[in-house]
């Protein structure tokens, strides 16, 4: 029997709307009733997660930027929180702050984002329920304010195939300290190697006493393969890129179609 579910937002549990399902909405309802914990795991930051949590009514923990935060469901208690070491790799930020590239940069309560794209600054704001704060120098930003080792997450924003030869190009100048992973094909994440969706679920279920063989999680991206590989049922959604599929246990429907629910009812209702 499984006693936990672990489900990433964008792109699985919401629809192209950004919306909750009806459908969807009802499953999680029911998996309440039967005592199943529904966790929330995404890139988002809390403050964009916690309409989700409200509207389906959970009261279990929030997993935030890729695993790099974990609160309670109001967003308030930090449970666990690990900050990227972007002091270490400073140069390579301002060089690459220096070339142009658009940028959200993400502390525990803000957002920030490079003045440079309107474009990927306005698709971002459709995705979130916070309004970065656009930042005319980013760098003097962070030196002004001694925040190099407060950001949590970066985002590059651009078309698939620039972040594609930007991940090529990063990984040989980072080391295992840091992850470079899509969420979105044109979201690129670098975060700390030590965080990771799949351990912030692993965390939450050691909280409620929750073993790796009751867990099932669901996601799309890159960044949910860590907790696709984690749980003892890993389900990739329909629109998962294909290697996302090959390593997960099964593929569902699409977002659009409601894939959660339908991968619910088959694993937990045997329908």
């Amino acid at each position: 029997m499984f006693r936990l579910v672990g489900l990433d937002l964008d792109g699985t549990l919401l629809n192209d709307n950004h919306e909750i399902s009806n459908e969807n909405k009802v499953i999680i309802d029911n998996l309440k009733e039967l005592g199943v914990k529904v966790v929330l795991a995404s890139g988002r930051e809390i403050e964009s997660m916690i309409w989700a949590s409200n509207e389906l009514k959970l009261d279990t923990p929030l997993i935030a930027l890729n695993g790099a935060i974990v609160t309670d469901n109001k967003g308030e208690n930090v449970l666990f929180g690990k900050s990227l070491n972007l002091k270490k790799i400073k140069d390579l930020f301002i060089d690459l702050y220096d070339s142009g590239r658009f940028m959200l940069i993400f502390f525990k309560d803000e957002v920030i984002a490079t003045d440079n794209n309107d474009e990927y600054y306005n698709i971002f704001t459709k995705y979130s329920n916070v309004i970065p704060r656009r930042v005319n120098n980013v760098v003097k930003y962070l030196d002004d304010n001694n925040l190099w080792n407060s950001v949590y997450k970066i985002i590059f924003s651009d078309e698939e195939e620039v972040l594609i030869k930007l991940r090529d190009d990063l990984s040989g100048k980072i080391d295992e300290e840091y992850t470079l992973a899509f969420s979105m094909p044109f979201y690129l994440e670098l975060y700390d190697s030590n965080v990771s969706k799949g351990k912030a679920l692993e965390y939450v279920a050691n909280m409620y006493g929750i073993r790796n063989d009751e867990i099932m999680a669901i996601g799309d991206g890159e960044n949910d393969l860590s907790m696709i590989e984690f749980a003892k049922i890993g389900i990739a959604m329909d629109n998962a890129p294909d290697f996302i599929k090959e390593r997960a246990n099964y593929v569902t429907s699409s977002n659009i179609e409601n894939g959660v629910f339908h991968a619910i009812k088959k694993f937990i209702y045997n329908e």
